[in-house]
């Protein structure tokens, strides 16, 4: 930036207003798309909270039932019940979003010794999903760890329509197959549960992580 200002400090100086309103429009324009994204990005979290505390709440209600149901049930019939419950409970949990170290050292041992072509495999995540992000970059480290070098990319506002969970996307071409058959392997291995989805429209392999809740 400093050299382009020193390069061109005759035409700035020659019109130092015309570039004052310039650069004030720009910083304008940044400062507007800055703060649009920060507040995309609050509303989603205020929203995943919201549903996370309602759903919780409806499991307290279903707890405080069944405690009124169980008056009066046999040991046998309040076990089961239990049990049930405890099965709900568990599934209301949010699963987690992320790699065990021992799903990376897998996922980067099935890759290794086969190339990366340049720019054939991009990892897109959700911006205003923290857990997206955070599993996108487990991915990276995955996949660095068999000498993969891919960037995450991020869909800021949910461009794509998602569904949750992990996608592998790939077009048919022979070079796609290649890339999506040894990363499927390699999911496959670390027991890390993804959908494959065919996209003839699609330049490159792309691992979406689909995540809004």
């Amino acid at each position: 930036m400093v050299r382009t200002l020193r390069d061109n400090w005759s035409v700035i100086a020659g019109a130092p207003w015309a570039f004052a309103i310039v650069a004030g429009l720009m910083s304008g324009l940044i400062w507007i798309v800055l703060k649009e994204f920060s507040k995309r990005q609050i509303e989603g979290l205020k929203h995943q909270i919201e549903n996370l505390e309602a759903r919780l709440k409806l499991r307290d209600d279903e707890i405080a039932d069944y405690k009124r149901k169980l008056q009066g049930a046999t040991p046998k019939e309040a076990g089961e019940r239990i049990a049930e419950l405890e099965r709900q409970v568990l599934e209301l949990q949010p699963k987690q979003r992320s790699l065990t170290q021992d799903q990376k050292a897998c996922i980067g041992r099935h890759v290794a010794g086969n190339a990366l072509p340049n720019d054939l495999l991009n990892i897109i995540y959700v911006g205003s999903s923290p857990e997206s992000a955070i599993y996108a970059h487990d991915f990276k480290e995955a996949l660095s760890l068999g000498g993969w070098s891919v960037e995450p990319d991020t869909v800021l506002f949910g461009s794509r329509v998602m569904n949750k969970g992990l996608t592998l996307a790939q077009a048919s071409s022979d070079e796609h197959k290649t890339v999506s058959k040894i990363l499927a392997t390699a999911l496959r291995k670390a027991d890390v549960e993804f959908k494959e989805e065919r996209n003839e429209n699609l330049a490159d392999v792309r691992l979406y992580i689909d995540m809004f809740h």
